[in-house]
């Protein structure tokens, strides 16, 4: 505008220089081809051709990004409490034509250069969003604000326990020396001083590892915990306690858990046949009578103490109606078919079983491979 003033003003100088004519008025002049013009019409071709060579020429060579600016809101790495964002103004030679709202370098929503701020009418899943603001001028030039990372949150931690390798409900039976292992997810980021084991009441300490080593937050975390001790015999607890970074907390537990009587084997386990001949397809029967349900593992060693088969069983579990195979109170009976856990057949020769159950032996026996 200060440049078309001061053309404004010389072509005001350019036109009293010219003579008037005599006898008429004043607003009308000759210039030199002899045509007459009011000093109006000359004033406004002259702004036009001054609008014409100075900003039309500039808004099709310019180059300069618009000056930079940043979000006020949300702030970084905070919890989005709304769908609103907000950021200061920018500014530019030839005039700011829009901002842009990117989330996860997503274009979600722009705005004229009046508005500065965009609200989203749809929630966004929970998860950590990169979030930054494009200002583009009417020349395409364009800058973008610092990114910023926030958090869509509406739920605390999912907590998962297993027990043994294994996700049980309330009221299972349990060993009474098991492995406890967790599993917590929050995409909001975990806070890993929050995160408590309890059992039977008593927190316990345990190691507490992070799938990204680094974060403050993490958004997964997984616990191990064997249990150095042997329960006593009747009904347990075991209670997770997690809080993600913004406050959410959750717990989980598995109550009722019932760690039985260390079972016995009534008599003395037998096995037939015996000697026994797996390559010709024979397989021997190893069987005994348990006092009552019971976590039983049969271990198969050979002279050397190298443990080649290993079956482990459930409390209760049979392999047909009215027969055990090896957990159940009663009668059971476990088959081997003379392979090793890596499916191969044992030689001939004379081999070791032992009955556990409860880090305790109940029974043991012998058995032959003659083929």
């Amino acid at each position: 505008m200060t440049a078309l003033f001061i053309l404004n003003k010389r072509a005001k100088k350019m036109i009293n220089d010219i003579p008037i004519e005599s006898g008429q008025t004043s607003y009308v002049r000759h210039c030199p081809l002899g045509f007459k013009f009011k000093l109006q019409d000359i004033l406004f071709v002259l702004i036009i051709i001054c609008l014409f060579t100075l900003v039309v020429p500039a808004n099709a060579q310019d180059t300069t990004p618009p000056i930079p600016f940043s979000i006020i809101y949300p702030y970084n790495k905070t919890e989005l409490k709304d769908m609103t964002f907000a950021w200061s103004a920018s500014a530019d030679d030839v005039g700011i034509e829009s901002y842009e709202l990117y989330l996860n370098n997503e274009l979600k929503a722009s705005v004229d250069s009046s508005i500065l701020y965009i609200t989203l009418s749809n929630p966004l899943s929970d998860g950590a969003y990169t979030v930054y603001i494009i200002a583009k001028d009417y020349a395409g030039n364009k800058t973008k604000t610092p990114e910023i990372t926030v958090y869509a949150n509406s739920s605390a931690p999912s907590i998962k326990i297993y027990i043994d390798n294994e996700e049980i409900p309330s009221g299972s039976p349990i060993r009474r020396m098991p492995l406890i292992t967790v599993s917590l997810l929050d995409s909001a980021g975990i806070d890993k001083n929050s995160i408590k084991l309890v059992v039977d009441d008593k927190i316990v300490n345990t190691s507490i590892q992070a799938k990204e080593t680094n974060a403050s937050y993490p958004s997964e975390c997984t616990l191990s915990y064997s249990v150095p001790d042997p329960l006593s015999a009747g009904m347990h607890t075991i209670k997770v306690e997690a809080t993600d970074q913004f406050g959410y907390r959750s717990i989980s537990a598995l109550n009722q858990l019932e760690v039985k009587e260390t079972a016995t084997i009534t008599g003395f386990p037998i096995n037939y046949p015996n000697p026994f001949k797996p390559k010709h397809s024979q397989a021997t029967k190893i069987s005994y009578s348990l006092s009552n349900d019971a976590y039983t593992t049969i271990y198969i060693y050979d002279l050397n103490g190298q443990i080649l088969k290993r079956f482990s069983i459930s409390p209760g579990e049979e392999t047909s109606a009215g027969v055990g195979s090896g957990g159940r109170q009663g009668y059971n009976e476990v088959i081997w078919d003379g392979k090793t856990d890596y499916g191969n057949i044992v030689g001939n020769g004379v081999y070791i079983y032992f009955i556990v159950s409860a880090e305790k032996i109940l029974g043991r026996g012998q058995l032959a491979v003659y083929d």
